[in-house]
């Protein structure tokens, strides 16, 4: 038997055992649902009969707004990045090879350009560290 651990009507584990019953959970034997609930569906008991749904899929809008405060973040997080290495380099405890300089370049850049994106993507690889930071 397979059974669904239910937290506030969210299913939180699948296991082949019963759980230990709590407050705030439940557990529902779904051996016989199909298609199998999986972690993170709704769960709504009605009349003692539980029905399961998947989340929604998120729209296109709701992926680009994601992706669009991933790129936003990743930039800011960079901004950081280069502050600190100025620092270090201010104070010789590092230094940045035209290498390092171009590269961070053209993440910041690509960062950048994804801001304006009509359609979510793949953010670009940060780039490695200068030595000594």
């Amino acid at each position: 038997m397979s059974f669904a651990l239910i937290l506030n009507g969210t299913v939180v584990q699948i296991a082949a055992a019963s759980f230990p019953v709590h407050t705030a959970m439940a557990w529902a034997d779904i051996s016989a649902v199909s298609p199998a609930p999986q972690t993170g569906w709704t769960a709504v008991a009605t009349g003692g009969v539980w029905t399961f749904s998947a989340p929604a899929t998120p729209s296109a809008a709701v992926l680009l707004a994601g992706f669009i405060v991933s790129a936003q973040a990743a930039l800011d997080a960079s901004d950081t990045t280069m502050h600190r290495i100025a620092e270090g380099v201010s104070l010789g405890s590092t230094s940045w090879t035209g290498t390092d300089v171009v590269a961070w370049v053209t993440y910041r850049r690509a960062l950048r350009a994804l801001l304006s994106s009509t359609s979510a993507g793949t953010l670009p690889t940060k780039p490695a560290y200068p030595a000594g930071t």
